[in-house]
């Protein structure tokens, strides 16, 4: 029923309408169901827009006599639909209507590439002036607030993403107006017609563009997630927008939910580890000294030679999401292995650096870019393969991803500044979401790894599986301690970044986990005998928990739904010991400082008790949780309506002071003293000398 209510078809509702009137609740939930998806909201197809008005007509009408509750559902759903698909149109008409669009295709695309190259030469100036500061804090942070020349504070990263954001949304919007794609691939016209006024010119449409990707982010939020949109006119507009010129405004409001919260700090947790591990890999001697010191020539990544230090880093993370050795591995991913994606972005990395030093030209033949591969151990054929991965396209999540952009004489634009500082683990995850790679490799992998993992720390494990007529079920990790039973449901998934759509699918799959693992634990209830098979234990003796053990760093505060959910970075550090240590770290080596902040056992070794403490409160989870902040941002429709919504993030002042009250004060980094010069022991021990020669 539920598949052909998406399909916009009422027949089989209708029917379960007529016996189940009654029951509003699951009325209520069936509608919510087929509202609640990501392409209920049509931006651009007229067509299933207008069919899908014509489903709601008619479901309105047939739900007309239920109870008001069931109409609420459905306007409120409405709402949101159809007033971000109308200032979606007013957007678009709006960009139709600057000035830049009067200009030729060329003169369009190139404006907003030069205008887009002009904005991260001036990041990176503010860098290198902010890099040339003593630093404030000596705590690990992978927030940095930077001032410009005037002094204002902004953080490098989102203002580069932003440009990402802005010149992606505006290429693709440029290849469906002027009709340049071919096979999918936008084809840019050769550049002319770009004057500085042009540049200038392309600024109105970063504003809409930026407003258009803070539209389609909050508007997929408050239909996948729940969220409102407030309509204001005339006198009711506030005062500042009044006085801007607007005559209608737009409010989402939204509160973050709880599933929201916990994915967004899975991903802050997984910059932070990333920083950690670049640490541990800066402090290093020996692995340092595999980093290639000539970019000439350079062998393969799987001959363990790296191009920098970050290539090292880019290894271990998809080690750790992948389960396997990068440098054995030969799985292919659309031909590609994991060593050969790695490697193919981090020369796109180099070539980055090689464009912003002016060395060489961002317009490269496909020839050119073949040879530096080649002279950085990728082959031909797999550089003809990369190459072809990566040229941007309709389905590119963004520059990122996809830093080329093919040019109609066959030559590629190199979007650079996409490569200078991107993270090549995440780039290489999004692009393989983006492509759809199956992945369930990883998860198998993951499960072996964990029983052995547990097997160490905690002194049992089992995996096993049983029948019961035409049931089967299947334990990835079982394990007892004290009077628990722990059942561990081994998932690696792939984290959303922050893609509304992403973060709802992965949402369902972890209720769809939830249900499964409740499977398991009522199982084991129902046929004690395969634990005394299995295990040679009682069941009656022991109560059942159920988790789900990620491998990327998604934990849950507490149950959800009866299930604990953990992961195996915050798991591990519990069974590694009881205190949490800061460390120390130079050019040279790592110290640890222990601290009596915090202990996360309650005697000498970990116990059940200490387990069920960190499910319901992971220490990890605890800086994050404290420093949410909510911030509002304006956008704009076009010139005479904008709307505004709240974006909820990490509080960064906060955030470090929170991790610091773990802590306690950071020890300040003191330089060595020097020894004080006594110039009459100086002339004594001198005159030793002279007298044993």
């Amino acid at each position: 029923m539920l598949k052909e209510l998406n399909e916009f078809k009422l027949g089989k509702f209708s029917e379960y309408l007529k016996e189940n009137s009654n029951d509003i609740e699951s009325i209520t939930n069936i509608i919510k169901s087929t509202l609640t998806r990501p392409d209920i909201l049509q931006i651009r197809n007229r067509k299933i827009r207008k069919e899908r008005d014509k489903f709601i007509e008619n479901l309105i009408l047939l739900t007309s006599e239920l109870d008001s509750k069931v109409k609420e559902v459905i306007t409120s759903k409405v709402k949101v639909i159809k007033t971000s698909e109308e200032l979606f149109d007013n957007i678009s008409k709006i960009i139709d209507e600057c000035d830049i669009s009067e200009r030729s295709i060329s003169a369009q695309v190139w404006s907003h590439l030069k205008r887009v190259e002009e904005g991260f030469d001036l990041i990176n100036k503010n860098i290198d002036a902010f890099l040339c500061k003593k630093p404030k804090t000596k705590m690990l942070s992978p927030y940095t607030i930077i001032e410009n020349g005037n002094g204002d504070s902004f953080s490098a990263d989102a203002e580069s993403e932003n440009l990402i954001k802005y010149l992606s949304i505006t290429l693709l919007l440029l290849g469906y107006k002027f009709k340049i794609f071919d096979n999918g691939k936008i084809i840019l016209p050769l550049q002319e017609g770009v004057t500085e006024e042009s540049i200038f010119q392309a600024g109105s449409i970063e504003l809409f563009a930026r407003s258009w990707k803070q539209l389609e982010d909050v508007c997929q939020r408050s239909i996948l997630f729940g969220g409102d949109v407030l309509w204001l006119q005339g006198d009711d507009v506030q005062a500042d927008a009044r006085k801007r010129g607007f005559k209608q405004t737009y409010h989402y409001e939204r509160e973050e939910s709880e599933y929201e919260l916990f994915d967004s700090i899975s991903m802050e947790r997984l910059k932070k580890k990333s920083l950690q591990y670049y640490l541990d890999i800066l402090s290093n001697k020996e692995i340092r000294s595999k980093v290639t010191s000539s970019h000439d020539v350079v062998g393969k990544l799987s001959d363990r030679i790296f191009l920098n230090e970050n290539e090292v880093l880019a290894c271990i993370t998809l080690g750790d999401v992948f389960c396997v050795d990068i440098f054995l591995d030969k799985k292919t991913y659309n031909e590609l292995t994991l060593s050969e994606w790695i490697r193919s972005y981090f020369i796109f990395q180099w070539l980055s650096v090689q464009v912003s030093r002016k060395s060489i030209n961002n317009i490269l033949s496909r020839e050119e870019i073949i040879n530096y591969f080649d002279a950085k151990g990728i082959s031909r054929n797999k550089s003809e393969v990369f190459i072809d991965l990566v040229t941007f396209s309709q389905s590119s999540q963004d520059l990122y991803d996809c830093p080329l952009i093919k040019l109609e004489n066959n030559d590629y634009y190199f979007a650079y500044y996409s490569c200078l500082n991107f993270s090549v683990p995440n780039v290489i995850l999004s692009r393989f979401s983006s492509l759809e790679i199956e992945l369930s490799d990883k998860g198998v992998n993951f499960e072996s790894d964990v029983v052995d993992f547990l097997k160490d720390g905690i002194g049992n494990c089992n995996s096993f599986k049983f029948k019961r007529e035409l049931d089967e079920y299947e334990y990835d990790a079982v394990f007892t301690l004290d009077n628990k039973l722990f059942i561990l449901e081994c998932k690696n998934r792939s984290l959303s970044w922050y893609n509304p759509v992403k973060a709802f699918r992965n949402k369902v799959y972890l209720f769809e986990t939830i249900e499964q693992v409740l499977r398991l634990k009522n199982a084991l209830a129902t046929y004690p005998e395969v634990l005394q098979d299995k295990l040679g234990i009682d069941i009656s003796e022991y109560e059942i928990i159920p988790v789900i053990f990620n491998c990327m760093p998604f934990s849950w505060k507490g149950k959800i739904n009866g299930v604990y959910v953990t992961d195996y970075s915050s798991f591990s550090r519990l069974l590694k010991s009881s205190e949490i240590n800061l460390v120390m770290t130079n050019g040279h080596e790592q110290k640890k400082k222990s601290t009596s902040k915090y202990k996360q056992w309650k005697g000498s070794t970990v116990c059940a008790e200490d387990i069920i403490n960190h499910l319901n409160n992971p220490i990890q989870l605890t800086p994050y949780i404290s420093s949410r902040k909510a911030s509002g941002y304006w956008g704009v429709a076009n010139n005479e309506t904008a709307f505004t919504l709240i974006n909820y993030e990490v509080d960064v002042t906060e955030y470090q002071r929170q991790e610091k009250k773990m802590f306690g004060s950071t020890p300040k980094i003191k330089s060595k003293p020097k020894a004080k010069s006594n110039r009459k022991s100086m002339i004594k021990i001198s005159k030793k000398k002279n007298r044993n020669k």
